[in-house]
């Protein structure tokens, strides 16, 4: 196994690594932005594991459905994003998807703060914004969102559209379980 030194955009110490076993070369990317170590670690590699993150950022785009959900909740309420993992460039990509503008605020771990648990960010954003967790709801498609919601007594609806299955979403406790980005606002619309 070889290491190749890369750049992770925090700062953070990040490896590429490449592995050759039985004549066939497997490599990993890591946690990476571009960088020319990228190419000395797949040199001739069977299988290249790539994180995307950076390379397709700008080929990306919201979910169908995500910014007209985000525009009609908007009207009438505030909207938060919430982030748990010390992401340098969770602006970036708000930006970059023009997805910025609906949150009132958004708030992430850096590696200095100990917002390192959805939890504890959700926790805070409550308490700084003076909001009622009666009023709030927690959207998001893992049951670790789920969970911080309900730590923080928030009402929880699970999307199917996103990374995480129905199952983990249904086996978390989610109060409500949406299919599409349109289910959510009608179910947020009519409460």
């Amino acid at each position: 196994m070889t290491g190749f030194e890369v750049e992770h955009p925090s700062g953070a110490p990040s490896f590429a690594v490449r592995l050759e076993y039985h004549g066939k070369i497997i490599a990993d990317s890591g946690d990476t932005q571009w960088t020319d170590a990228l190419t000395r670690a797949a040199d001739g590699a069977d299988l290249f594991a790539v994180e995307a993150y950076f390379f397709g950022l700008y080929q990306s785009a919201p979910y169908q459905g995500v910014t007209e959900m985000l525009g009609r909740l908007r009207d009438g309420a505030r909207l938060f994003a919430v982030r748990s993992k010390v992401t340098a460039n969770a602006e970036r990509i708000l930006q970059v998807l023009a997805l910025r503008s609906y949150f009132d605020i958004m708030i992430e771990s850096s590696p200095e703060d100990m917002l390192s648990d959805k939890a504890d960010a959700l926790e805070t954003i409550l308490e700084e914004g003076n909001i009622d967790a009666n009023s709030t709801a927690m959207v998001g498609d893992y049951a670790h969102e789920v969970l911080a919601g309900k730590r923080n007594g928030v009402f929880t609806i699970g999307v199917t559209y996103g990374y995480g299955t129905t199952l983990e979403l249904k086996r978390s406790g989610a109060d409500q379980i949406c299919d599409s980005p349109a289910g959510v606002t009608e179910f947020v619309r009519g409460k």
